[in-house]
């Protein structure tokens, strides 16, 4: 407010301190007190308000002992050990990654018992699909984002996931995301090739600038469950299925 303007209480003790003062007159004093917090309120730069903070969901599959056989050897060949809290070594080794909406896209209130996976596995299409229950396998980790963050996410892959045609798995790009150049595998684009989990999962965090720092060395061709839970593991949250 501009220096000089009264403020309300001043205003306030006015009317009782001067009964004399006749009602028209106070009358014009609080009008004009309006009228100078309206045009400060115009003049002042307006601080932007605070956005609503929800969680996306990474799901990671850790295969069991009597696993499929592609899935055991996914997550061997890609597995790392990393140091946990308390310093000790914890072997990390997943074989499979969904991307997980656990809140409405509308208005960001909680999905009671469900939510909604997005990925591709062998023998699907890249799909958004409803789901109630996982697989005690999965471990779960939890990113908070900004509610129009999670909404462009969302978007994008609902969009990516209704394509025609539908965009397929692709298991040679998969096997050679292990092992191929990074210059060679990105020439196989999703819409032509097919894609596999984690390259689908990066494509749409990146496009959708979520994780971008933690994810800024990982291409989405050569990307894994494993080294895609490495990068994110920092900045994720505790959930019911961290520890599985």
């Amino acid at each position: 407010m501009a220096t000089g303007t009264k403020t309300m209480d001043e205003l306030l003790s006015i009317v009782h301190e001067n009964r004399a003062q006749t009602a028209q007159q106070t009358a014009t004093q609080i009008q004009h007190y309006h009228e100078q917090r309206t045009l400060a309120a115009h003049q002042e730069p307006r601080q932007p308000t605070a956005e609503k903070i929800v969680n996306i969901d990474l799901y990671f599959y850790k295969p069991h002992a009597k696993d499929y056989a592609i899935n055991r050897a996914v997550a061997w060949a890609t597995g790392r050990q990393l140091l946990n809290n308390t310093g000790q070594p914890v072997q990390y080794a997943f074989a499979h990654v969904e991307l997980c909406f656990g809140f409405n896209p509308h208005d960001g209130k909680a999905l009671l018992g469900e939510n909604y996976s997005f990925s591709i596995a062998q023998g699907t299409n890249v799909y958004l699909r409803r789901r109630e229950r996982w697989r005690n396998e999965y471990m779960a980790v939890a990113v908070p984002i900004t509610l129009s963050k999670y909404q462009a996410l969302w978007n994008r892959c609902h969009s990516i996931a209704s394509m025609q045609p539908p965009i397929a798995f692709d298991k040679l790009g998969m096997y050679l995301a292990f092992v191929g150049p990074a210059r060679l595998l990105e020439a196989r684009v999703d819409e032509v090739h097919g894609t596999f989990c984690s390259k689908i999962v990066v494509r749409v965090l990146k496009e959708c600038s979520v994780l971008s720092d933690e994810l800024a060395h990982i291409r989405p061709c050569t990307a894994t469950p494993t080294s895609v839970f490495c990068a994110v593991r920092a900045r994720c949250i505790p959930t019911a299925r961290v520890g599985v």
